[in-house]
This record gives structure tokens, sequence and C-alpha cells, in this order.
């Protein structure tokens, strides 16, 4: 899975999405020398025991945060089509940059061990929300990087992987439920402060610090339900995963409109989390929404797919 989720910008949105997932409204990445800091202002959610299988462990194989989290592969939040990141794809991505995540909430930290298909855990009192800390994988001969064949970090991805981050959030939240603001620091100073607040029945303002910039966007949903249908029909995978089929569009209205939108579309997501595909404002319309988006959108000329 983790060479299909290789890339600094999808590994923030599926961070991104997690946090949206658990119904946080904020959350801050700090990108400090000695690895990634996550934290988010909601706390996992944990049976009590994690030695033996969940005591909250539902027919749909819905299981607390903290057991979904130490067998990725398992489903858990997959079986809720409404959710958008899950930690069995989206958590994957982080392994990009370190061997050893920790996570700590509910009084917990825990440390996933993916080299030896173990994990471990330390209590942690008077926790509040959960941090996520991801030390850097410096070292190119470490059991993560030989096992997951992938290279190590360096300093110079390190600054890359900070302006790949601030170019995702700055979009990221037009398509989250949940989240309301998202900060990007290095080593404790703000380099970016994205949050969104709606405006009105159908818009919503992004407002970007430290540089006070704020863009109005259009946000128009509907359900591609017969469209979904045909791919199910020829993709198994795509039938067991069941993914919504509700997308939503995005145009900005100000500071000025774009000859390009973004489209978010959760039932297109497996194979490329965050592709571009450009097609006509007209066959777009024509195919997936009708003419009353074609009409209260003329002013652009394309939608960028997001799948």
């Amino acid at each position: 899975h983790l060479a299909s989720l290789q890339g600094y910008d999808v590994m923030a949105l599926e961070l991104l999405q997690n946090a949206d997932d658990a119904k946080a409204d904020e959350v801050h990445f700090d990108i400090c020398d000695d690895g990634l800091y996550i934290y988010n202002n909601r706390a996992f959610s944990y049976c009590g025991d994690l030695n033996g299988e969940c005591l909250w462990l539902t027919n749909d194989g819905y299981a607390c945060d903290f057991h979904r989290i130490t067998n990725v592969g398992s489903g858990g939040k997959a079986a809720k089509s409404e959710n958008i990141g899950r930690f069995g794809i989206g958590f994957v991505s982080s392994y990009q940059v370190t061997d050893n995540p920790q996570i700590t909430s509910s009084g917990l930290t825990l440390t996933l061990q993916p080299e030896i298909a173990s994990w471990k855990y330390t209590p942690s009192p008077d926790t509040t929300g959960t941090r996520f800390l991801l030390p850097w994988a410096k070292n190119p001969k470490s059991q993560g990087r030989m096992r997951l064949a992938t290279g190590h970090i360096t300093d110079k991805l390190i600054e890359q992987l900070a302006l790949e981050f601030q170019q995702s959030i700055k979009k990221s939240l037009l398509f989250l439920k949940h989240l309301r603001k998202a900060i990007v620091s290095r080593n404790g100073a703000m380099l970016l402060s994205c949050s969104i607040e709606r405006v009105g029945a159908e818009t919503v303002r992004l407002i970007h610090a430290p540089d006070d910039y704020s863009e109005d966007w259009l946000l128009l949903s509907g359900d591609a339900t017969e469209a979904a249908e045909q791919l199910y029909s020829r993709s198994e995978i795509l039938l067991q995963q069941n993914r919504s089929p509700k997308f939503t569009v995005a145009i900005r209205k100000t500071p000025e409109t774009l000859d390009e939108g973004l489209l978010y579309a959760p039932f297109c997501r497996l194979l490329k989390p965050v592709a571009y595909l450009f097609i006509s404002m007209e066959t777009f319309s024509r195919k997936l929404i009708g003419k009353k988006l074609s009409s209260r959108a003329t002013s652009t000329s394309s939608i960028g797919m997001r799948c």
C-alpha cells in the first residue's frame, strides 16, 4: 500500500482526514528537527484493554481507535463509508517518514513496531486530545527502511515536507466536515495557519495567516450513485470498500475566479488519492450534476477532479 501513497501532500491530506473523522475541529503540524508532531483536540477511543480482542468489537468489525491502529489492515473505520480517511490506508502514508509512529491519547502512549509486526505501550496520564509523533527515519539501513523498501529522510526532504504540507492545508479544509483550523509550524514557529468559516448558505471563506489573506469558495454537493454503480460493476474492490457516491465541487468566487475548480469524490479515491483529472465544465455538468451547476458557475471553464 505504501507505494500508492507516496508524496507528502498525500500524507498531509490523509492525516487531516483522520483528524476530521475523529471530529477534531483543529489540527497542528509541528515539523521539528527530531520528527513530525501532530496535535488534534479529540481523544482516541479506547476500550480499556489492548492485550486481547477489542471489548467494543462489533459485528461489522468496528473496534476502538487503539485496536484499529495496531492492526492497520483490519478494516475498522473503512466499514463506515462516510469516513474519508481511514487508519487502514491513510495512516500507512506516515511510514514514508518514520519507522515507529507514536500515539499519545486517552492515558496511553502507543509505539508501533511494523519491522517486527508488533507494538508496545506505556501509561501516559493526564493527556488531552491526541498527539502523534513521527520520529524521522534518517537511518537508511534501519529495519524499518529495509522492510518497507523505501528511502530515508534527509534535512532537504524535511524542508520539502514543510512546503508541501502548507500547500495541502490551503485547500483541504474545503472538503472536511469538522476541521475548522489547521496550522503548520517549524520547531514551534508558525509558518501557516488556515481556518474556514461559513459566510453564506453555500459559501465558505478560507483565511490564511500570517499574511491575512482570504478566499471565498462556492461549495456544491451532489450524488453520483448511478456513475458509482457502473464503477462498482467493474471493480469488486470498490464495492467491498463501500465508498460513498456523494461528491463536493468547490469553485473560487473571490478574490478572483479561477479557470479550474476542485472536486472531491470519495468513491474514486481508492487508486489515486490526490490525482487531478481536468474535464470541461459542459461535460462535467451534463454527466454528473446537470445544468443547474453549469448555470451557477458560468465563469469557470473547467473543473479539477480530485479522485
